[in-house]
C-alpha cells in the first residue's frame, strides 16, 4: 500500500514560491529548501524533481494565481480605465518589506534567468503573452464602453502596458519614494483620455 503524503503540495509550492522569491533561483540550496519547505530530500525528489523542475512548478503556480487575481481585479470594476488605473496604482504603492517579498516573481525570475534556460525563457514569453492579453482585453472593454477611442492601436497599448507595469515592479524593490513612479504612472494614463 502506497503512503500518503504527510504535506500539502499547494502549501509547499507557496513556501517554495516565497524562498526562490527572498533569495533567486541560483541563491536557494537544496539545503535550504528542505530546512524551508520541512520536508526530507527524498519527499521533495519524489514530489518535485530537481530544484530546477521546483522552481518552474513554482513559477507556474505563482503565474496561474496572479493571472487570476489579476482578471478578476480588471473585471470586477465597472470602469475599465479605472481598473487600469487602480492597476498600475498599487503597483507603485511602497511595498511592505518587512512581510512580503518585493516587486514580482516572475519579474525577478526573469532578471535572473531568461538568459540561461530556453524552458524558463518560453514560460516567460507564455506569461508575456497571457498579460499582455489581458491588458488587450480590458482595452477592449474600454473602446466598447466609449472610454477610449476606437482608432488606437490596442495590441501596441497592451504591451505598452505589460512593459511598464513590469518595469515598475522592478522599479519599485528599490526605490524608497514612490512619488516619481506615481508621477510617471498618471502621464501614462493620460494617453488613453
Amino acid at each position: 500500500m502506497a503512503r500518503s503524503k504527510a504535506f500539502d503540495e499547494t502549501a509547499t509550492l507557496e513556501k517554495a514560491i516565497e524562498l526562490f522569491w527572498r533569495q533567486g533561483f541560483h541563491g536557494t540550496s537544496i539545503q535550504d529548501l528542505v530546512d524551508h519547505l520541512g520536508i526530507n530530500r527524498a519527499s521533495l525528489y519524489a514530489t518535485f524533481g530537481d530544484k530546477e523542475s521546483l522552481y518552474r512548478r513554482a513559477l507556474s503556480h505563482y503565474r496561474n494565481i496572479n493571472t487570476e487575481r489579476a482578471q478578476c481585479f480588471l473585471t470586477a470594476h465597472p470602469s475599465a480605465k479605472t481598473a487600469l488605473r487602480e492597476l498600475l496604482q498599487r503597483a507603485t504603492a511602497p511595498p511592505d518589506k518587512q512581510n512580503d517579498p518585493v516587486g514580482c516573481f516572475i519579474v525577478s525570475a526573469s532578471a535572473e534567468l531568461s538568459q540561461g534556460s530556453t524552458e524558463i525563457n518560453e514560460f516567460l514569453l507564455l506569461n508575456q503573452e497571457t498579460f499582455v492579453g489581458l491588458f488587450h482585453s480590458v482595452l477592449q472593454r474600454a473602446v466598447a464602453e466609449g472610454e477610449i477611442s476606437a482608432d488606437r492601436n490596442l495590441p501596441a497599448l497592451a504591451n505598452l502596458l505589460f512593459t511598464y507595469y513590469n518595469g515598475v515592479k522592478v522599479l519599485n524593490q528599490f526605490n524608497a519614494d514612490p512619488t516619481p513612479l506615481q508621477n510617471a504612472t498618471e502621464e501614462l494614463l493620460k494617453i488613453f483620455d
